[in-house]
């Protein structure tokens, strides 16, 4: 595959069974698209925002107390907590 990697970063309800947040590349072509890993690091991500530039992922965390949380996106297949 030649080009940009799209990629899209799907949260769910770790809380519910959820993986928390997915990460997964999208085909140009047909949309598809096809999980590349997975991170507990942010419980019952709710909300989901890439800074500009897609250098970081925020993620608020849907819970009692709420919580906002910066991931590194250095390796943008694999979201790790700053």
């Amino acid at each position: 595959m030649g080009g940009t990697q799209h990629r899209a970063y799907i949260g769910s309800f770790s809380a519910g069974g959820g993986l928390g947040i997915t990460v997964a590349d999208v085909d140009p072509d047909t949309g598809a698209l096809t999980a590349v890993h997975s991170t507990d690091a942010v419980e019952n991500p709710s909300y989901l925002a890439l800074a500009p530039g897609g250098r970081a992922l925020y993620a608020v965390s849907q819970n009692d107390d709420g919580a906002a949380v910066a991931l590194s996106l250095a390796d943008p297949a694999r979201p790790e907590p700053l």
